[in-house]
């Protein structure tokens, strides 16, 4: 997962700006909308977003009182990185939504 993101907002289009992954040659957005009941429950992607690290991307808007939540995932060939972890320092579930960017997760390696 990249180091760093900054959002934009205009309507439900968002301006993302990010720091690219270390070793990824591409990168994928994955999103979801609350509430988060248990775990996270991704909803949509979108791919390749390429190695920028700037991109914009459009979930749609959030129903009433509640909120779009996303991942910005460093991916390579064939494997893409974590998704992250939540407070229990638990690794995020990855998005298997098919036909869109769906790799292999590798959580090992190390970067140079």
């Amino acid at each position: 997962m990249p180091d760093t993101v900054e959002v934009g907002k205009a309507g439900s289009l968002l301006d993302v700006d990010y720091v690219p992954a270390c070793g990824a040659a591409n990168h994928a957005v994955f999103w979801g909308a609350s509430p988060i009941a248990g775990a996270l429950t991704w909803t949509g992607g979108t791919c390749p977003l390429g190695t920028s690290g700037s991109f914009q991307f459009d979930p749609g808007l959030p129903p009433p009182g509640s909120f779009i939540y996303f991942v910005v995932v460093g991916q390579t060939a064939g494997l893409e990185g974590s998704y992250g972890q939540d407070s229990a320092m638990t690794e995020r579930p990855e998005a298997t939504l098919a036909g869109i960017c769906d790799l292999p997760v590798s959580l090992g390696g190390t970067c140079r």
